[in-house]
């Protein structure tokens, strides 16, 4: 799907999951995917980083299989250090190479469960005195992976350590029941706060997203609604080709940019227009202007060539980097090609189709030019061709010299 179908469709997503909530985590399949990926290379830096440690942290509580006997504590160094380090490692670096943000995120589980189940295994064989202290540790690593791990892997984290616990619990025979309710109670007090903990962090990490998202179509609204406007302001209403104040604009850009060898500067009029008004009416005028503003965009060269609409029936073109007979052969094909789109006109005593008078200033780049003179040059030029009988071009001396 094309970025334009797929972001209107993104966000009436967006706006439909903010207005029906998403109680169990979880978004519309495509905006839940976008969700992932935009998380996801810090939260491979973080779920990697929690790993490694969490290695460091699991093989250094060794220190409480000391009081135990020494079986336990040859059993614990082989499982935590040999066992443990080496598969927590191995998952941090597939987090590390995948690409794939929803699986990263249930690979937390594996690991949690894993040291659960050493924890559970430990317990069994120590000391049975201890069996509820050394259980403790399942609640230690409960706290410490709901601090970075989502709420649905947390569940199952949840569930697999609770019956871990229940599982160990009932395997040692002849523990005082009192004992074993207050542990259970405390697992399940740990359980819950980790769990309430983990969806509330993740729901407002999935509702900032969605705000986020919505923010920033607003203000990619607002910005394309504010570059309409401005295009609006530059553009002429009736024929769609650039106005006066866009010209105005180009010209000082052209100008203040480095100098072409010479430049060109089109100003043309459209014959005997009010009369054309007068005969055919004002729609028929309009439609006029907007077939001879097509014609003149046809002529340009190249998208740097610029045509505007100077006001009422007259346009202007500059011409870049275009040398006199360039020029002159640009305002010709002008004249021609408006003659040849055959629009009648009778009462033009000129022709029986609408024409075009062309007056053409140059300007070359070792000459100083001051826009207002070049422009002044080329309507004198105008003023020349439509003076010696209209439907022509006449070339004006450059701003700097002679042409």
């Amino acid at each position: 799907m094309d970025a334009a179908v797929s972001q209107p469709q993104h966000q009436e997503d967006v706006e439909r999951t903010l207005q029906q909530g998403f109680r169990l985590l979880r978004f519309p399949p495509a905006l839940e995917q976008a969700f992932l990926q935009s998380l996801y290379a810090e939260r491979t830096i973080k779920l990697v980083l929690a790993a490694v440690i969490s290695s460091g942290l699991f093989s250094s509580i060794l220190l409480t299989d000391l009081l135990m006997s020494d079986s336990p504590i040859r059993l614990g160094l082989m499982l935590r250090m040999g066992l443990f380090a080496p598969f927590v490692l191995t998952t941090a670096w597939l987090m590390h190479r995948m690409a794939r943000p929803r699986l990263t995120e249930w690979l937390v589980a594996p690991m949690a469960l894993v040291a659960c189940a050493i924890v559970c295994l430990l317990a069994l064989v120590g000391a049975q005195g201890l069996v509820f202290a050394k259980l403790t540790e399942l609640m230690v690593i409960v706290i410490y992976v709901g601090v970075f791990t989502r709420f649905w892997p947390m569940v199952a984290i949840a569930v697999g350590a609770m019956a871990m616990q229940q599982a160990t619990a009932a395997a040692i025979p002849g523990l005082e029941p009192g004992l074993q309710q207050g542990n259970t109670l405390l697992m399940i007090t740990t359980l819950s706060f980790s769990l309430y903990a983990s969806y509330v962090r993740e729901h407002n990490a999935r509702l900032t997203y969605l705000m986020g998202e919505r923010e920033q179509a607003l203000r990619a609204s607002i910005h394309q609604g504010n570059q309409q406007l401005q295009d609006m302001a530059r553009t002429d209403a009736l024929t769609g080709v650039p106005n006066r104040r866009a010209f105005d604009e180009a010209m000082a850009q052209h100008l203040a940019a480095p100098p072409a060898p010479a430049m060109a500067l089109l100003m043309v009029d459209v014959d005997h227009f009010k009369a054309y008004n007068d005969l055919h009416g004002h729609q028929a005028g309009d439609r006029c202007l907007c077939e001879v503003a097509s014609t003149l965009s046809a002529c340009l060269r190249r998208p740097m060539d610029m045509l505007a609409r100077w006001g009422g029936e007259e346009f202007v073109v500059m011409l870049s980097r275009a040398d006199e007979a360039t020029a002159r052969q640009v305002a010709e094909r002008i004249c021609t090609a408006v003659a040849e789109r055959g629009m009648a006109h009778g009462r033009s005593p000129t022709a029986p189709v609408v024409t075009v008078s062309v007056g053409v200033a140059m300007w070359r780049a070792t000459q100083p030019v001051d826009a207002e003179a070049w422009l002044q040059a080329a309507d004198a030029a105008l003023y020349e061709a439509k003076a010696a009988g209209r439907h022509r071009v006449v070339m004006h001396h450059d701003c700097g010299g002679s042409a």
